[in-house]
């Protein structure tokens, strides 16, 4: 999940605050997503996949496997690495799946955009007795994990005093500024001073 899809404090979703309080999200979000690697990090094994990993894994097969008659994975080569998976009662759900190191794909479409096995990839794994961690990318491995992480302090958030946490607005500026338009007495600077020669010229009797 990234930050732009999460859940504020309030039940509502990111997408849907003022664009202050938004930011302060989306740096919030960041920030405890990279605390939490620094933490894993620490106390990762030096080996293998990493546990949020391993629990997405679990968590997408889960997934696939409450909606699947059983024996539905039926193999289409010898070696087992190709497969078709019914997802549901629905014939028209089937998908072909490859889980060849090679040439990992499945027709569901999650591995081509995530790089993350789907739950039909691991069941058919399953099915095959085979593993699918080594479909994991690299940076779902604990040894990613540690050279990345290992040693770096935490972050912390910088100050957003000049952001009201409740609604995201501007705080005032010490001094209000005076109501009405905007003073015309201000240093013109030379694009305004090249505008304003072209409207001229464009416009003569201005």
């Amino acid at each position: 999940m990234n930050a732009a899809d999460g859940v504020a404090g309030n039940g509502t979703g990111v997408r849907g605050l003022q664009p202050g309080k938004m930011l302060v999200e989306f740096v919030g979000h960041s920030a405890r997503r990279f605390n939490e690697r620094v933490h894993a990090a620490a106390s990762a094994p030096a080996h293998g996949p990493t546990e949020k990993a391993l629990a997405m894994l679990e968590e997408r097969k889960a997934s696939i496997l409450k909606d699947m008659p059983s024996g539905v994975v039926s193999f289409q080569n010898d070696t087992k690495t190709s497969a078709k998976i019914m997802v549901g009662k629905d014939p028209a759900r089937e998908r072909a799946v490859n889980i060849s190191p090679h040439a990992p794909k499945c027709e569901c479409g999650a591995f081509e955009v995530e790089s993350f096995p789907c739950g039909c990839m691991a069941i058919v794994a399953d099915k095959a007795g085979e593993n699918v961690l080594p479909l994991l990318h690299v940076t779902e491995t604990n040894e990613f994990l540690k050279r990345v992480y290992t040693g770096l302090p935490e972050f912390n958030n910088p100050g957003t005093e000049f952001l009201r946490a409740s609604t995201g607005a501007q705080v005032p500026a010490d001094k209000p500024l005076a109501p009405g338009r905007p003073s015309n007495k201000r240093k013109k600077s030379a694009m305004d001073a090249a505008s304003f020669a072209a409207y001229k010229a464009r416009h003569p009797e201005a």
